[in-house]
């Protein structure tokens, strides 16, 4: 069976058939009313590329116990439509599930996919993304030093704040931010965001 690679995805159409790796699954949800939106996923192809997936609430019940992090699927019957607001990813489209959606794991080896994708942002990037929602860049504030020297200040919320302890702060840490806010406070730019992998060096 022939698969469209996801950057041959287009908005015209619903027939697509796509093989892919759930790369991230999360509950998205109202932080003011904890009320759950939409069950959300990153999907990668065997090429790298990327796309941000939604299921909208009134139809979670159907798909959330058929798919799982780290597994491979075939998907058919979707929406692909531009993505007006956040983008986990950087791709201009996102997956929208439909009542008809087609879900089929994979039984083959997950490693022939991509572990990883990420697509870093210069300094430059993330002062063009200040103060903008579109791309998601107990409070703790960390400054972070990027690969061109800059220094930026990383601020984490509830539970993220618990991932840093004194020794992983002090011990020439690499971290990998993904979904981050980009905000600039009186001059500065502040990234809120979620960290998603320590390297230690």
């Amino acid at each position: 069976m022939a698969y469209k690679k996801l950057s041959e995805l287009t908005t015209r159409g619903q027939t697509w058939n796509i093989k892919v790796k759930v790369m991230r699954l999360w509950d998205s949800v109202d932080s003011a009313t904890n009320e759950l939106l939409s069950l959300d996923m990153i999907l990668m192809d065997e090429h790298g590329d990327a796309i941000h997936a939604s299921i909208w609430k009134n139809l979670i019940d159907n798909y959330k116990t058929q798919i799982n992090e780290s597994s491979v699927y075939v998907f058919n019957n979707f929406k692909v439509q531009e993505s007006h607001k956040n983008h986990p990813v950087c791709n201009d489209l996102k997956i929208t599930f439909m009542y008809n959606t087609k879900v089929k794991q994979v039984k083959e080896s997950a490693e022939s996919f991509p572990e990883y994708n990420f697509d870093f942002a210069s300094i430059d990037t993330l002062q063009d993304r200040a103060n903008k929602d579109q791309h998601l860049s107990e409070i703790r504030e960390i400054e972070l030093l990027l690969l061109g020297r800059h220094k930026i200040k990383l601020t984490l919320w509830g539970q993220l704040a618990l991932y840093f302890s004194e020794d992983i702060i002090g011990n020439q840490t690499v971290v990998i931010v993904t979904s981050t806010t980009v905000q600039e406070y009186i001059g500065n730019n502040t990234n809120y965001g979620i960290i998603l992998l320590f390297l230690f060096i």
